[in-house]
């Protein structure tokens, strides 16, 4: 067994020491000072003890760990396929080996034949207290590095406890509470290989589990990478944590502890903070036992649950003016209120229209046509969808000023005004979008209309002004919320999630990353408008295969049944 160790271990270094450079010195230093003594002991030069062998083969299956990590890290993306999978296997056949020669030294006619002795009697063979001493510290020594060997078989295998670093999960759990995760009924496998138990059970929706987060890379290199600093976090009693940031160097969510409420053959949908599904041939339903509704309100826990909660996404105040907008829009799905709301906007096209040509009439728009000619060339040559940015209304009087004076900047707004949008199905996630989006043109004509309305001469606008700005900022506060309470149907409004796919999410639905989100990126209001006024989302919805769920909370280290949250059915 040591002669099979050994010619792996050189052949290991000649294949990969020219990726690895100085860093894969230091884990071949360690096998090598690991696996001498015991062929001294096999060749008769050394009559050795069995504290020390045992300790030294102990530090023997930590440096193969190392050594797996390193040459991940040395080869980076050339890791994988057949020399991965050749890699990882003799690994952990290395380490049955040690195990197995570790397990035959503790026989006592293998004692005999090496002539190596026993623990207790090398320990009382030594006169000196500090000799003693040393001896049973070594002894220790083996005792703990087995028992981190152990500790890593647990948590890969059995079960695990995680620490929740968010609060993405509140009332559930708190940040700092540690859920007991069990892994033997998820198919665990080996780190960096598919070689494991089967699945035992399969799982369901309600379920708190521990998810792999897809966002970030699990190529063999990046897993060979975090077995690694696994590792390293364990023998520095987690000190340091090399596998720590992301590509953007920002800290990394990884694991994840969620909810899972999406299972395969049905599509979801999130509207105004209420998750909806939908099996083929069906109607969009609410998602029963599982929204934000069905848990406790932040502000009603009580107050020791409260003062460790450090974040309450969303004031009194801020609760009833998107429940005010909430019940506006969704007033709006009716389409027969939609196509009312419309024909209003298209009133105020026509109005808009009439002003401009007023003022072109009087020419009395000679005076500033000079000042905002930039800002009509631009509109012009921008087109339509420069208004698509609530931004650019900053400059709301120059704008007007240039509809004015330039028929140009007045046929590019009007077109983006009354481009209507082509949805004509049943999401709700759509028809709040829809609604959302109208709403917003319809305020910016108002608030247009206005200012063409002041440069007649009319008067008492400016109160009118003061009040669409102010609605104008209320839709603002209202789509700064909108990612954190919307997805659009996934994975699509006709498509289901696929066989071993599933879609989870936090319960502290408004302070949570989840497979709703991806990156931030600027999208339309309503993607069926090609002239839609445009937020920054972090919407990006996505699912996960049943490999990413590592595990799951059958039960907690201490009850929460206190803060009377959710259960599964």
């Amino acid at each position: 067994m040591l002669a099979i160790l050994t010619v792996n271990s050189l052949l290991l270094f000649f294949l990969n020491i020219p990726y690895l450079g100085i860093s894969g010195f230091p884990a071949f230093a360690l096998l090598g000072i690991s696996l001498f003594f015991p062929w001294m002991v096999v060749l008769g030069k050394y009559r050795g003890v069995t504290i020390l062998i045992n300790t030294l083969l102990t530090l023997a299956i930590i440096a193969y760990y190392l050594l797996h990590g390193s040459i991940a890290v040395g080869l980076g993306e050339q890791l994988g396929g057949f020399r991965f999978t050749l890699i990882s296997i003799q690994l952990y056949l290395a380490m049955i080996l040690l195990l197995a020669i570790k397990w035959h030294t503790s026989r006592p006619k293998t004692l005999e034949s090496l002539g190596m002795i026993a623990e207790d009697e090398y320990v009382k063979s030594l006169k000196h207290p500090i000799a003693r001493f040393g001896a049973r510290a070594f002894s220790w020594l083996d005792a703990l590095l087995d028992a981190g060997v152990m500790v890593i078989f647990i948590n890969i295998f059995i079960f695990q406890l995680y620490m929740v670093p968010t609060e993405s999960m509140v009332p559930t759990f708190l940040v700092n509470d540690r859920p007991f995760v069990i892994k033997i009924t998820e198919g665990p496998k080996l780190p960096v290989t598919n070689f494991g138990l089967p699945r035992l059970r399969q799982p369901k929706r309600g379920d708190i589990v521990v998810v792999r987060n897809p966002r970030y890379d699990q190529s063999p290199a990046a897993e060979a990478k975090k077995l690694l600093s696994d590792v390293v976090y364990m023998l520095t009693f987690t000190g340091v944590l090399i596998d720590k940031y992301d590509d953007s160097g920002q800290i990394k969510s990884d694991p994840l502890v969620k909810r899972l409420i999406g299972v395969p053959g049905e599509s979801l949908e999130m509207a105004n903070q209420v998750v909806y599904r939908k099996v083929p041939g069906g109607q969009w339903q609410p998602l029963e036992n599982f929204n934000a509704q069905d848990l406790p309100d932040l502000y009603e826990l009580p107050e020791d649950v409260q003062e460790r909660i450090q974040d309450f996404p969303m004031d009194a105040q801020t609760r009833r003016l998107l429940t005010r907008l909430d019940q506006r829009l969704e007033g709006l799905w009716v389409d027969e209120e939609y196509q009312a709301q419309l024909r209003e906007t298209y009133l105020l096209a026509d109005r808009i229209r009439t002003l401009a040509e007023r003022i072109q009439n009087l020419r009395i728009h000679h005076g500033f046509a000079e000042q905002v000619a930039p800002v009509a060339r631009t509109i012009v040559q921008a087109g339509p969808g420069y208004f698509s940015d609530l931004n650019v209304f900053s400059q709301d009087l120059d704008i007007a000023m240039a509809m004015a004076s330039d028929s140009g900047a007045l046929d590019t707004f009007l077109q983006f005004l009354e481009q209507p949008s082509t949805y004509a199905g049943d999401s709700r996630f759509y028809r709040t979008s829809r609604a959302l989006n109208l709403l917003i043109k319809t305020d910016l004509a108002r608030l247009l209309s206005a200012n063409l309305a002041a440069l007649t001469g009319e008067n008492e606008v400016s109160s009118l002004r003061r009040e669409v700005i102010a609605s104008l900022n209320e839709y603002l506060r209202y789509l700064s919320y909108f990612y954190l309470r919307n997805f659009p149907p996934f994975p699509g409004e006709q498509e289901v999630l696929a066989q071993g796919q599933y879609f989870y999410m936090g319960d502290n639905r408004l302070n949570s990353i989840d497979a709703r989100h991806g990156t931030y990126h600027d999208a339309p209001v309503d993607e069926f408008d090609p002239y839609s006024m445009t937020y920054t989302t972090l919407i990006g919805p996505r699912s996960v295969p049943t490999e990413n769920l590592v595990g799951w909370s059958g039960f907690r280290v201490f009850p929460f049944d206190r803060f009377g949250v959710i259960k599964a059915p």
